[in-house]
């Protein structure tokens, strides 16, 4: 079941009985989908694995990120400042003292099929392009060979933040977030964050 929230106190959902998929519906923001943008347009193969301290400064974090276009300063502060806005809450929220984050410019479906993650919970946030789609629990098939059972494919919008459970959450296994890629191309890119814990 998805919480749906306006607040990124509401992502502790994610710790309820029967929830596993928990999503801040944020407004978008200008200035971070621009510099996304540019990365996108002048790094097409950019794609970044590093594990970084929950208080990661940000010097360490802008030097992982490339500086496409001199003239969009404050939009790359902006974004800098979001990733680590989204870092501190993920650490907070799992009382983590290391993150594993990825972020990859993707013009082709990284997991085109429907799938669970054996990972305790992975946060997820499209800052460019076509948002994570995934299945409520009554269109999966989990007996199955296929895990999808039905067309009600719902998508993640780009620039929310989601929570997603795995199968390595205590009590979870055989009920984690089914999910997938959504298609992209050269000419439909996407730019995907992930984080996850790091014991």
């Amino acid at each position: 079941m998805r919480r749906q929230t306006n607040t990124p106190a509401g992502l502790s959902a994610i710790y309820s009985e029967g929830i596993n998929l928990a999503e801040w519906q944020r407004p978008s923001a200008t200035a971070v989908r621009g510099f996304a943008s540019e990365l996108v347009r002048h790094k097409p193969n950019f794609s970044l694995c590093q594990i970084l301290p929950a208080d990661v400064d940000a010097e360490a974090l802008a030097a992982l990120i490339p500086d496409t276009n001199k003239t969009l300063k404050h939009a790359r502060i902006a974004f800098l400042q979001d990733i680590r806005l989204l870092c501190d809450m993920y650490a907070c929220l799992f009382d983590l003292q290391q993150i594993g984050l990825r972020m990859t410019v993707l013009n082709r479906a990284m997991c085109p099929k429907f799938h669970v993650d054996q990972v305790v919970c992975r946060l997820i946030c499209t800052y460019f392009g076509a948002g994570t789609e995934w299945l409520p629990e009554s269109a999966v098939n989990r007996a199955g060979p296929e895990l999808q059972m039905a067309t009600d494919i719902q998508c993640i919008n780009e620039g929310h933040v989601a929570l997603l459970k795995g199968e390595k959450w205590p009590g979870n296994a055989g009920r984690g977030i089914v999910h997938r890629s959504p298609a992209a191309s050269a000419s439909r890119p996407r730019l995907v964050m992930t984080l996850d814990s790091v014991m």
